[in-house]
């Protein structure tokens, strides 16, 4: 194997404090100047035009199966899917027998569907790479690994300030890995080459960023304490209890001790009852239930915190291309387009957290703080109108990096219930 197979792609490097992140809304005075107003005009075209595609795609979700942790099984012809230019392509392994989704009579009622031909599907591009990162963290600390669905091929992310030295090691540890029988055991009858690799390198490590409409600020353990951001409202159930509350990030917070009481303008707002932020745990996530007398709304902050937008309805997450707003405490609204779905990334403390969504930022800013706060698009019906689609993770702006990292809703739709109405 040559080194001149891999491309290296500059990014910066994910790893590591995902925040789910759940809004509530409440009724404070400090929260008199909020506007209850429609601002769906400030909405860029590009999210109007998007809406078929983007509809289109979570009409695909619904055939694949999730466990309670968020983990999607997908069909085995299935390649993955984008938008580009307003139109969802989904990639299908033509080799495939028997394929388990009849995909032009599911989507036949969309004219922004177009089909691709893949050598790899998503079940063995996703067999493989966790295959060659459990074997390559022996020695190198790959700090992220996804699949990269319109190329049909595995990134492997490596930090460049101390493994740029060790490049010439890693692309022969992997030309040994082609030529074992683990590779062949997992894929018998598919050749794997040397292409499907690609080896890119990141800036530093992501900054988490933590700080009762979605948006609105919050406190971790004191009036005082570390400021992160609502993500927006809903129910959860715990103990065989249901509770009305938030989702947010998980780390930094706890389900005992200090860190397990949330606060909001000075007084208790919440408690953590349900925390997913640990080695192996599919997202960064936490449900914290209502002890305080603030009032719950489906409503998250907009362009800026003077304007309000509805969460009428969710999405699972969004197709690699799709347009999407955010909204955290410290940096306000900003917008982005997704990069890359099921990004492994390893945090600070060790961790390997699964499943987190990547996008670059296309306008606004992301900084400490903003930890929490709310993913969503325009829904196809318009107006002021939108859906949910997750929590803010981190960001690798303070390396001067421009990508930002979320916990899809799918993550923790099987604990928490979105408020819609």
């Amino acid at each position: 194997m040559k080194k001149s197979f891999f491309k290296r792609s500059v990014g910066l490097f994910l790893v590591v404090s995902l925040i789910v992140t759940v809004f509530i809304v409440g009724a404070t005075a400090s929260d008199t100047n909020v506007l209850v107003a429609d601002d769906s005009d400030r909405v860029p075209d590009v999210f109007k035009l998007q809406a078929m595609a983007v509809d289109a795609y979570s009409v695909l979700q619904t055939t694949f199966t999730v466990d309670k942790y968020g983990v999607v099984f997908y069909p085995a012809d299935y390649a993955g899917a984008w938008i580009d230019d307003f139109k969802l392509h989904i990639a299908v392994v033509a080799t495939k027998q028997k394929p388990s989704v009849d995909y032009v009579s599911l989507l036949k009622e969309f004219d922004c569907v177009v089909y691709e031909v893949a050598d790899y599907s998503l079940n063995e591009l996703d067999s493989v790479r966790n295959y060659v990162f459990r074997i390559l963290k022996k020695e190198y600390p790959i700090v992220s690994h996804y699949v990269d669905v319109k190329t049909n091929k595995i990134y492997l992310g490596l930090l460049e300030s101390n493994e740029k030295n060790n490049e010439e090691g890693i692309v022969s540890s992997i030309s040994l890995l082609l030529e074992s029988n683990g590779l062949k055991d997992i894929l018998p009858d598919r050749g794997i080459t040397d292409d499907l690799f690609v080896l890119y390198y990141e800036d530093g490590l992501i900054n988490t960023e933590a700080t009762i409409y979605g948006g609105m600020a919050m406190n971790i353990g004191s009036s005082t304490g570390l400021c992160t951001t609502i993500g927006v409202a809903g129910k959860f159930t715990a103990n065989s209890v249901t509770y009305n509350g938030i989702i947010t990030h998980g780390h930094e917070l706890a389900v005992s001790g200090t860190n397990q009481t949330i606060y909001r303008g000075g007084s208790e707002f919440g408690k953590v009852a349900l925390l997913m932020y640990q080695n192996n745990g599919s997202g960064d996530w936490a449900c914290v239930r209502m002890t305080s007398s603030d009032t719950l709304t489906n409503q998250i902050y907009g362009s800026s915190s003077a304007y309000v937008r509805n969460i009428t309805g969710t999405l699972d997450d969004l197709a690699v291309g799709t347009a999407v707003m955010k909204y955290g405490r410290a940096s306000g609204y900003a917008e982005a387009v997704i990069l890359a779905q099921g990004v492994d990334v390893t945090t600070p403390e060790g961790y390997l957290v699964k499943g987190l969504t990547k996008a670059n930022l296309t306008s606004g800013a992301s900084t400490g703080g903003d930890s929490g706060g709310p993913y969503y698009t325009q829904s196809s019906s318009g107006g002021n109108s939108y859906n949910f689609v997750g929590v803010h993770h981190g960001s690798n702006t303070g390396n001067g990096g421009t990508n930002v990292w979320f916990t899809p809703y799918v993550r923790f739709k099987s604990y928490f219930t979105v408020k819609t109405s």
